[in-house]
Order: structure tokens, then sequence, then C-alpha cells
């Protein structure tokens, strides 16, 4: 299989498709010392996504459905995050 380069870095090949899975590091991304979520980046994603597909439904109603789908994907997340969040404060509890 041939990877592309560009500055150094390699590419994934033209053919590879990524789910959502492969665009994430497995711990999370890290600013300044702080390690950020994979759900809080997913988010983000999806949030930008959205506000692209929003300018683009105005001028084409067509593209109504992906908006919808991110709207779906983005409360999924949020739903995950929050179950997460709950299950940790619970485990967290002394018995």
């Amino acid at each position: 299989m041939t990877y592309f380069k560009a500055k150094g870095r390699q590419l994934l090949p033209q053919t590879h498709h990524m789910d959502t899975r492969e665009m994430l590091a497995p711990s999370g991304l890290i600013f300044g010392g702080n390690r950020i979520p994979n759900s809080v980046c997913l988010e983000r994603r999806i949030f930008r996504a959205m506000k692209t597909v929003a300018s683009l439904v105005k001028s084409d109603e067509r593209y109504l459905p992906v908006f919808l789908r991110l709207e779906q994907e983005l409360e999924q997340v949020r739903q995950v995050s929050k179950a997460l969040q709950r299950a940790r404060a619970l485990s967290a509890r002394k018995a």
C-alpha cells in the first residue's frame, strides 16, 4: 500500500476511509497539560460540522438530512458523556 507524504508526515492512502474511532486518539487530546476526553473532542467536531452544514442549508435545503443526522450524533455523544460521568461519580463513592 502506498502512503502519501506531506511535510515529513505520513498521510493515509486515498483509498482508506476512516470511521469515528480512527479519527480520535485512544486517550484523548492533550492541550496545555490537560487531557481533553474524546467525547469533548468529538462533540466540538460535530458542532463545527453542524455550523458548516447550517450555512449550506440556508442556500440549499437538500443538506437538511445531513444537519439532522449531525444533531442526532451530537445528542448521542452528549448522552454517552453524561452516562460516563454518572458512572465515574458512582464508582468514586465509598460504600
